[in-house]
């Protein structure tokens, strides 16, 4: 496991002011910390009632720009439940946003949390009520002048600054954001381009890279001479895991699966992405370059690379993978 969250959900009432600056101001502080490593970590923000592309107030703009958040370019989103399903942690502002998120999505309600209270209270031991939970409420600004915005930003501010302290001094997050994998990769002539730009984004992220070809687009090759020494690397163990690139992702998935002890998969989006690591314990992805963008490509490794093996029910299966 890389680090301890995928993606960590923001929401608030309308998501015009609070939830957002919470998500800039998250994303900001993770940046300062761990560099180009944070980059796995995927920050949203959602509104309970919100309408959706709607702007947020012009006082709500300026104060977020006093913390050095840029919310001018922000549109509200309406909260749905792949947004909570995707979450690993959900903050909200206040108890009666909580009682509104767990009525509506009771399956996670162990994952839903009072941001404030998760900061200075995380085991309940100064409230136990509703009404008690109502002091750690971050109230709206909205319609207020910029000293309330001020002060309601820096509490929110305040509390994710709290919350990433302890982390790291509970969790070992800084440790766990410090971890480089080994990571082969390889291409035909058709996916090149898209392996060469993927592999200068792990070096980014402080990940080691094997490149096993090809080396150029110049002329046409076979995916099976590059994909399967590449492949054969990860079941040896030499590295973590592999990522392939062909026209199509599927040549070299092919491929792939012939090496006892891969589990390849083309993809195409994150879902499947997290949801091969999940219940599969995949390692080696496989993308196509023809039909996936080299940003979409990106948001599928960060996933792919973050999401651990559940194991449980699903470590039986695997195994019989290799051994039916």
């Amino acid at each position: 496991m890389i680090t301890i969250f995928n993606q960590i959900l923001l929401v608030c009432t309308g998501n015009t002011c609070r939830s957002p600056f919470a998500a800039g101001v998250l994303s900001k502080l993770l940046k300062e910390k761990y560099g180009n490593r944070a980059d796995i970590i995927k920050v949203v923000s959602a509104g309970i009632y919100a309408f959706a592309d709607v702007a947020p107030p012009p006082n709500a703009i300026r104060a977020a720009g006093d913390f050095d958040v840029d919310l001018s370019r922000h549109k509200s989103k309406a909260i749905h439940l792949t947004m909570m399903e995707s979450a690993d942690v959900v903050f909200c502002m206040t108890s009666r946003q909580k009682s509104h998120l767990i009525s509506r999505f009771p399956w996670f309600e162990d994952k839903i949390h009072i941001l404030k209270k998760y900061a200075y209270d995380p085991h309940g031991e100064k409230s136990s009520t509703d009404l008690e939970d109502e002091m750690f409420d971050i109230p709206d600004p909205i319609g207020h002048d910029l000293e309330v915005y001020h002060r309601v930003y820096g509490d929110i501010k305040e509390a994710l600054e709290t919350i990433l302290n302890r982390w790291e001094e509970e969790q070992g997050l800084r440790k766990k954001m410090a971890v480089s994998l080994k990571i082969a990769v390889a291409s035909d002539h058709a996916g090149f381009s898209l392996k060469k730009l993927l592999a200068d984004f792990l070096k980014e992220l402080g990940h080691e890279v094997r490149d096993f070809g090809a080396y150029g687009d110049d002329k046409s090759v076979d995916y099976p001479d590059f994909a399967r020494p590449a492949a054969q690397s990860v079941a040896n163990g030499e590295n973590d895991y592999g990522i392939l690139v062909c026209g199509s992702g599927v040549g070299v998935s092919i491929v792939a699966n012939k090496v006892k002890g891969v589990r390849a998969l083309p993809c195409q989006d994150v879902i499947t992405a997290r949801l091969s690591r999940a219940h599969n314990d995949a390692n080696v992805l496989c993308i196509g370059e023809r039909i996936t963008t080299p940003t979409m490509a990106q948001e599928i490794i960060k996933e792919w690379l973050s999401t651990p093996f559940e194991g449980g029910r699903h470590e039986q299966r695997v195994k019989k993978i290799d051994n039916p």
